[in-house]
Order: C-alpha cells, then structure tokens, then sequence
C-alpha cells in the first residue's frame, strides 16, 4: 500500500472547508488523516459527495444529479371533508394539511 499524497491531503483540507460538518467532525477528520492513498481516495469520495460547491450553478447542477429539487408546479387542490380546508399540493398521495385527516376530495375532478 503506498502513502498518503500530498495532493490528497490538500484536498481532504480544502473538501472539508466546503463540508457542512460541525467543527468537533471536521476536527477529528483532520487529526486523523489516512495513511495510505486508498484511505484518502475513500475520504476524499466521501467529502465530494458531502460538500456544498460555492458556485449556485454547480449547487443547481449538484442538486439535479441527486434528484434533491423539489417540484413547484402544484397542480392538485383538494378539501377536507372534516374540518373544510383547501390546498394545493404536488402530490396526489396527500392529508389534509390543517388536520390531517386523511378523509380528503379533490377539486380538480
């Protein structure tokens, strides 16, 4: 197994500042930096995956990879049979957003 590169921890460090760890997280991946190249290669997949890009486009680009968006075009307005609230929701599988019942109608039909 061959050593840990230089390469590798310069970019444990700056993945890391880009990581939305906590500092007591982010202390003990610095205190225990991995020895051999195969242990950083893991970390550093690890914090790829983990960190937030700076750059909004790479954020959007990142978020369309990971399925993470959440849609905004709410196309089903329903009603509740027991207290009578009206809602527009993204989703047909849904309970009433007041009470919670599930003893709902739709206003689209």
């Amino acid at each position: 197994m061959e050593e840990i590169q230089y390469w590798q921890i310069d970019k444990i460090e700056s993945l890391l500042q880009l990581c939305p760890y906590d500092d007591d997280t982010k202390e003990s991946i610095y205190n225990s930096i991995p020895e051999t190249r195969e242990e950083a290669d893991e970390l550093i997949k690890q914090l790829w995956f983990d960190h937030i890009p700076r750059d909004p486009r790479d954020q959007f680009d990142k978020m369309i990879k990971m399925n993470t968006l959440v849609k905004t075009d709410h196309k089903y307005e329903y009603i509740c049979n027991d207290c009578g609230e009206n809602w527009i929701s993204s989703s047909e599988d849904t309970l009433c957003t007041c009470c919670l019942s599930p003893s709902i109608k739709s206003l689209d039909d």
